[in-house]
């Protein structure tokens, strides 16, 4: 009798891979710096990205490419990659002012951006430039290629310019009358050095004229001019001699008091 081989059957079962996962973008370039994006596999459970997170999603903060790998069983299917770049933000802007000096009520000053072009400010204006004429604090941004800089700010305080102020002649001092925090008088000459308070003694006669001014500096409307009439003579010094007129200013009438024994002799001119 001849032998029958006899084979032994063998059972496999063939997993079919996994379908090839897609990455889905959370929003749309560009992407700017310090921002983030939300990568999201299509595919539920089983993912391991390029930066080692087994998570459905992922959120990036810096630029890369990157894939997901979806694994069924033994099987595993990877993305095309997915590339994202983040650009950086444009710089802060400087805000400047114009004209210099102080920020007094009813004068308009300028805001002026150091970039040109992609402005915008808090009043909605998009120009580089915008006039300012109220107390407030005003912010700007500048956006260049989708990013938007970081936000400056430039805080305007008016002041309140003092009114007009008067001065009369008493006696031998100017004295004026305003709510001027300090002053400034003027002769035909200009400005005086050092007379900066509210009562001022010339030492000429004249016409005198004086502005009231804010502390920071804001000033008033000039007042009128008006003539100063001084009689007598003024002297510097260590040993000086002095004399006193009475009345001052007079009418053509007075008397001249003088402060020593010895003789001395006096002149009178009608100025």
């Amino acid at each position: 009798f001849g032998c029958a081989d006899t084979s032994a059957s063998v059972s496999q079962t063939i997993n079919p891979a996994p379908a090839k996962p897609t990455i889905g973008v959370g929003g749309s370039a560009p992407y700017c710096q310090g921002q983030s994006v939300t990568l999201t596999s299509s595919a539920i459970g089983g993912n391991r990205w390029s930066n080692s997170a087994t998570s459905d999603a992922i959120t990036v903060t810096s630029s890369g490419t990157f894939t997901v790998t979806v694994t069924a069983g033994n099987c595993s299917a990877v993305s095309d990659p997915t590339v994202i770049t983040f650009t950086p933000k444009p710089g802060t802007p400087g805000i400047s002012k114009s004209p210099a000096g102080p920020l007094c009520e009813g004068t308009p000053i300028t805001l002026t951006s150091s970039v040109s072009g992609g402005n915008t400010w808090s009043t909605s204006a998009t120009t580089d430039a915008i006039t300012v004429t109220t107390d407030g604090t005003y912010t700007l941004t500048n956006t260049q290629g989708g990013c938007t800089s970081d936000v400056a700010s430039y805080t305007a305080n008016f002041e309140t310019v003092p009114a007009q102020p008067t001065f009369v002649q008493s006696g031998d001092t100017l004295k004026a009358t305003g709510n001027g925090a300090y002053y400034q008088w003027f002769d035909v000459n200009g400005a005086i050095s050092g007379a900066t308070s509210a009562n001022y003694r010339p030492t000429h006669s004249g016409l005198y004229y004086v502005i009231a001014y804010s502390s920071g500096g804001c000033a008033s409307t000039q007042s009128a001019s008006a003539w100063f009439s001084g009689t007598g003579m003024q002297t510097h010094g260590a040993g000086e001699k002095v004399f006193k007129v009475e009345p001052n200013p007079s009418n053509g009438s007075f008397t001249i008091n003088l402060n020593q024994s010895s003789a001395t002799h006096v002149r009178v001119l009608d100025l």
